[in-house]
């Protein structure tokens, strides 16, 4: 099992609060084996618990979740999306040209 670093525990802890996407551990590769062993651990430890099919903060988690956010929180703008370089095209392309990309080289 891959233990996670205080930024990437600050990530999965904020999206069990907001229910949001994995996406971003994803692209930190950390698999989703890892992430649900974590999560078993973090019950183990009541930062968070699993009442009817649902994953919640515990207060202790709350509290973990402040502290991490007070280093790992974003806060620049700039850094909310991050720029993808892959699906750039190297020319610029005429006004009334139609662009369809490659539906196998399209990624998401």
């Amino acid at each position: 099992m891959k233990k996670l670093n205080n930024n990437d525990l600050y990530q999965l802890l904020y999206v069990l609060k907001f229910n949001g996407s994995l996406t971003k551990l994803i692209r930190n590769e950390i698999n989703y084996i890892d992430i649900v062993n974590t999560i078993k651990s973090l019950t183990n430890e009541n930062i968070v618990s699993y009442i009817n099919q649902k994953i919640t903060l515990t207060e202790k988690g709350e509290k973990l979740l402040e502290e991490l956010s007070l280093t790992y929180k974003s806060k620049n703008k700039e850094e909310w999306i991050k720029k993808e370089s892959k699906s750039r095209l190297d020319e610029k392309l005429d006004l009334d040209f139609v662009y369809l990309p490659d539906q196998n080289k399209i990624f998401f």
